[in-house]
């Protein structure tokens, strides 16, 4: 979103100029009231500042325009006249939305965009113009994928299938890590998440049943899912979750079922100790819950190995 341009710190006077004038203009540019910004939070407002300064020795210079693609409008045409010394601040502001956004904007023309090291460089150039030629200058924004928080302190605690299938609240915390990669599914969503916990070993969502494949890996599928809200939500992790979405992308039943008991037994385990402090609990909602829910598995036509 840019903002309308506005002059700041009147620092010079208009002054009527005669035709025939030399004019020696330079400019300074901030963002954030420095030359270069990081950010890595967003959306993210930006505030520019130019100071165009007029350093002629002993004559007036006049200002006929300014640009930057940034302003609104991007370009303005002045007959702004500034004494010896004299200087004129504009600011303007932008709010960059997300990462990807300051990514297409640094890849525009007129833009220099380095993304080696998980970045992207913002330069943008502001220009102030006389009838003999310009001055310009830069500031940089460089923008860093959003800072991911880190997970919490392991606690011990756990809570079991019941518990995260019911509590909506908590539900949408564990979803808001990101999907839940469970071999032969994958979680994007609040309702593929609910959908997945409170789906049926014995049918598929069209109602059609499943075979031994397809109920082993529910069996499975809602202990790893809720073993993985566990390590989202309190820090308290297994191995076993990396076996099960191993043996869930796989057809041997076996492997599959011989987990299914390991898992339910870690996310029982601690589910008697207290919450973690700043855990947002949340009432148990089992009717919306199971409203929201979305069963996302559907047949494979796959079958038990060996």
């Amino acid at each position: 979103m840019r903002q309308a341009c506005r002059w700041a710190g009147v620092a010079a006077i208009m002054l009527a100029a005669p035709l025939a004038r030399a004019h020696e203009l330079v400019c300074e540019k901030t963002v954030n009231g420095a030359a270069v910004a990081e950010v890595d939070s967003y959306p993210a407002t930006l505030t520019f500042q130019a100071t165009v300064r007029n350093v002629h020795p002993t004559d007036v210079s006049i200002v006929e325009w300014v640009s930057d693609r940034f302003m609104d409008p991007p370009r303005l045409e002045l007959d702004l006249a500034l004494p010896v010394g004299g200087s004129r601040t504009f600011e303007y502001g932008l709010t960059i939305a997300s990462y990807e956004e300051c990514v297409a904007l640094a890849g525009e023309a007129g833009m220099s965009c380095s993304t080696a090291g998980g970045c992207a460089r913002l330069d943008n150039r502001f220009a102030a113009g006389w009838d003999q030629g310009e001055a310009q200058c830069t500031a940089r924004v460089v923008c860093k994928p959003p800072a991911i928080p880190p997970p919490p302190p392991p606690s011990g605690a756990t809570r079991t299938l019941g518990f995260w299938k019911t509590h909506v609240d908590a539900a949408t915390a564990c979803i808001a890590g990101g999907p839940i990669d469970l071999g032969f599914v994958t979680l994007d969503s609040l309702e593929d998440l609910l959908g997945l916990l409170w789906s049926s070993p014995a049918r598929y969502p069209s109602g059609d049943p499943r075979d031994a494949l397809g109920r082993f890996r529910v069996l499975l599928a809602h202990q790893t899912a809720t073993a993985i809200c566990n390590t989202r939500a309190f820090g308290t992790t297994t191995p076993l979750v990396a076996e099960a979405v191993s043996a869930l992308g796989g057809t041997a039943c076996g492997d599959i079922k011989g987990l299914v008991d390991d898992l339910t037994a870690f996310n029982e385990q601690g589910d008697a100790l207290p919450f973690p402090d700043g855990f947002v609990v949340g009432p148990a909602q089992p009717v919306d819950a199971r409203q929201i829910a979305v069963d996302p598995t559907s047949p494979t036509g796959e079958s038990c190995s060996p």
